[in-house]
């Protein structure tokens, strides 16, 4: 039964967070996949495209620990640069 059980790491974070700003909103922080996915899940401005579905699909296959967070990160940050986001 626990072969079932597909674990998940919420707490996993980059080293480096990365900033993101929309328009006239505050620069968020996105400190790793969860935060990543919960930005991409929220802002309608970047779901579109192959950038922001791969990103989608990465931050599941890190907190799934079948990828590290780093090896994710620059997958957030190019379904960011494509929706013209303000990136630090």
């Amino acid at each position: 039964m626990d072969s079932d059980v597909i674990r998940i790491e919420f707490r996993t974070r980059w080293k480096v967070p990365v900033y993101v700003a929309i328009g006239d909103e505050p620069t968020r922080k996105v400190s790793g996949p969860q935060d990543a996915l919960q930005y991409l899940s929220d802002n309608r401005a970047i779901q579109t495209g192959f950038p922001y579905w791969r990103a989608r699909h990465r931050c599941y296959d890190a907190l799934k620990g079948l990828i590290t967070p780093e090896e994710m990160r620059d997958d957030f940050i190019a379904a960011c640069a494509q929706a013209d986001f303000r990136l630090r």
